[in-house]
């Protein structure tokens, strides 16, 4: 298993030990995203959500989670709450803007992109990833 293995397990112990935090919660999460334990992930995810619901973050992972198990709806609603939680995020409008140019929503996903650059004009994937839609647009 190797690192990720072990790193996996020291988190699962701090919960045993700790219980529910959502810090580490949201860290094993992320490891398991990573290491395509898709099923692992999300399970972690929606714990992390029962405890905050309000995370940006925890949405925009369950919902790149969801999207990588073929939920196409469930993944876009997670992605529309990211950015219902924090309006200000670009990393949320840049995954709500692809999730919805992946299910053919073009016009909207070019709109969060947008909105994306905006929050975060010197961000060079942000900038890319609306060229890449939108290749006349700078």
């Amino acid at each position: 298993e190797g690192r990720p293995g072990q790193a996996e397990q020291a988190l699962r112990d701090a919960l045993a030990i700790a219980g529910e935090q959502p810090q580490v919660l949201l860290r094993l999460a992320t490891l398991q995203l990573r290491s395509g334990k898709l099923a692992a992930a999300e399970q972690t995810l929606r714990r992390f959500m029962q405890i905050e619901p309000d995370d940006a973050v925890g949405h925009r992972l369950l919902g790149a989670t969801l999207a990588r198990r073929g939920q196409a709806e469930q993944a876009l609603a997670a992605m529309r709450a990211a950015v219902e939680s924090d309006p200000h995020s670009p990393e949320a409008r840049l995954a709500l803007g692809r999730t919805l140019l992946e299910q053919g929503q073009t016009e909207d996903g070019i709109a969060h992109l947008r909105e994306a650059v905006k929050l975060a004009p010197d961000n060079q994937e942000m900038q890319r990833a609306l060229r890449v839609a939108r290749p006349s647009e700078r």
